[in-house]
């Protein structure tokens, strides 16, 4: 049935209706796994069994490698929890990712995207350290980036399913403090409501932008050489702000509404 779960101590899969997705993608004879089923009625579990020249020593299968995040051995642990997200950067959904799950600065586990863009990750802990903060990390661009989102670790908790993943967000690279031409200043760059216009002339139009250049503000006929534009009703994302003055200079800044 849909939404069907099986998890070992390090891996997952979630029955989508039509087949198994995530990294648990064959059972090993004598381990043991966590089996939920949304169906009531009784029925036969049929699941792929790994390759038999493994079955003798299944302890000693490798360890996926994930670079830069290298999980720590789950055998160490009791428990775990396990995450279902997708990862929006800039607003855009992404799936070439890796992602890291962290408890303080030790990786408790990682995950790619399945083929669907789900990251499914199974995050090693022990039940005393029920509540503990649990940040996420990944990589654009080469560079380490940290996760908006942070959870509470539990054991057997899971975060998110098939239709209704976690989101994650990374705010965008790349955006200065403040950009200046010709004297026109945007400010803030991480915006929870108001954004402040400034200009060493007139102000004639301020427009706001998607990400996909959709204009969700326009505003004109300010008569003034500085503004301030409402933002709070925008939902949290990237935007472009665009600021031209009565002279013909203008300027483009890129935003975070939180």
């Amino acid at each position: 049935t849909r939404g069907d779960i099986v998890k070992s101590k390090s891996q997952v899969a979630f029955y989508d209706g039509y087949k198994w997705e995530g990294d648990l993608t064959a059972l090993i004879p004598g381990m043991g796994y966590y089996y939920k089923s949304n169906n009531a009625n009784s029925i036969t579990f049929r699941y792929p069994t790994i390759e038999a020249n493994y079955y003798a020593a299944p302890a000693l299968l490798p360890q996926r490698a994930y670079s830069p995040f290298t999980p720590v051995d789950h055998h160490q642990f009791s428990d775990n929890m396990n995450v279902v997200a997708r990862v929006l950067v800039n607003d855009e959904e992404v799936d070439t990712l890796t992602v890291g799950a962290f408890i303080g600065d030790e990786c408790r586990g990682v995950a790619t995207a399945t083929a669907g863009g789900y990251y499914m990750l199974t995050i090693a802990g022990n039940a005393e350290e029920s509540g503990a903060e649990v940040s996420f990390r990944t990589v654009i661009d080469g560079e380490v980036v940290d996760i908006n989102e942070k959870l509470a670790w539990g054991s057997d908790m899971l975060y998110g399913d098939l239709d209704e993943p976690v989101k994650f967000t990374v705010k965008s690279s790349g955006i200065d403090d403040i950009y200046t031409a010709d004297g026109i200043t945007i400010t803030p760059t991480l915006v929870r409501d108001v954004v402040g216009v400034r200009s060493g002339s007139e102000i004639s139009a301020v427009m706001v932008y998607t990400g996909s250049g959709a204009v969700v503000v326009r505003e004109t006929g300010f008569g003034d050489t500085s503004a301030s534009l409402n933002l709070e009703h925008l939902p949290s994302g990237v935007y472009l702000v665009e600021v031209t003055t009565v002279t013909g200079n203008h300027l483009i800044k890129r935003i975070v509404k939180l």
